[in-house]
């Protein structure tokens, strides 16, 4: 039996459907700090399976190659992750700015932080622009540490930046010099003489800017929108609005060569 001296735990009933507080007057006031009923009964489910004698428990996130993958596939956690390292690069540089000039802030931009933002940017392209965005505000930060700033000093858009790397990297699967499974991301050229769809007519009535169109891939209407913004979707797009001369040939031997005079024959 319980003591003379003792009183059972008060029940709150008032917010029974939103999780109820329990309420305990052995506190000195009489009353406990309120726990939500859910917040007591959660339980985390995580699954496991084994190997011989080795467990496999169930991550969240996968790090592989210096990216982060997670569970969503929207790249949210790795642009999050280097652009904390970035900004944390970006403040060392900041605090001996007064020791540099304009352009060894740069300089120093471009070899520290910038290479760090662009690593693996062919990858995580698919970002929606919400995250893209934080990694183009770290870049604007390093700008405004400019005292005088020249145009010639100022770097060109991340946007574009990976742009340039999809050109060159397409110029590398088109010469047959891709590796692995990259070789599966190669593009095809299309067939002019092959039937559009009519869907797509009034968007091709117009003149092509070369010979070498690239097949537009097909999107299914519920495709992910993160696969609607990767390198494959892309640059199809991206590769029939260059205006280089050397594509208006008939025949490229070697599109490698090309690849630095196409960076600056883009949109």
């Amino acid at each position: 039996m319980a003591g003379a001296g003792y009183r059972p735990p008060i029940t709150c009933t008032c917010l029974a459907r939103s999780g109820c507080w329990s309420l305990s007057p052995r506190s000195p006031r009489g009353w406990s700090s309120p726990t939500p009923r859910s917040a007591r009964t959660q339980r985390s489910f995580t699954t496991s399976s084994a190997l011989g004698r080795i467990t496999v428990k169930e991550k969240k996130k996968m790090e592989i190659l210096g990216l982060t993958i997670d569970p969503r596939g929207n790249w949210s956690q790795h642009i999050q992750a280097i652009a904390s390292d970035a900004r944390k690069r970006l403040g060392a540089i900041r605090r001996m700015s007064h020791m540099l000039d304009d352009k060894s802030i740069m300089r120093a931009y471009k070899a520290f932080v910038r290479s760090k933002i662009e690593y693996g940017s062919l990858a995580y392209w698919g970002a929606a622009e919400s995250h893209l965005k934080k990694l183009d505000r770290i870049q604007e930060s390093a700008v405004a540490l400019l005292r005088n700033p020249d145009p010639s000093l100022l770097p060109p858009s991340l946007e574009s930046r990976r742009e340039q790397a999809a050109i060159g990297f397409t110029c590398k699967l088109l010469d047959g010099r891709g590796r692995g499974m990259a070789r599966t991301l190669t593009p095809e050229f299309d067939d002019p003489s092959a039937p559009k769809p009519r869907r797509s007519a009034r968007l091709t009535a117009t003149r092509p800017q070369h010979l070498h169109q690239l097949r537009p891939v097909h999107l299914p209407p519920n495709s992910l929108e993160t696969f609607k913004r990767c390198y494959r979707a892309r640059i199809p797009g991206i590769w029939n609005d260059l205006r280089h001369p050397a594509l208006q040939q008939q025949h490229v031997q070697e599109y490698l060569p090309l690849k630095r005079q196409l960076h600056t024959h883009g949109r």
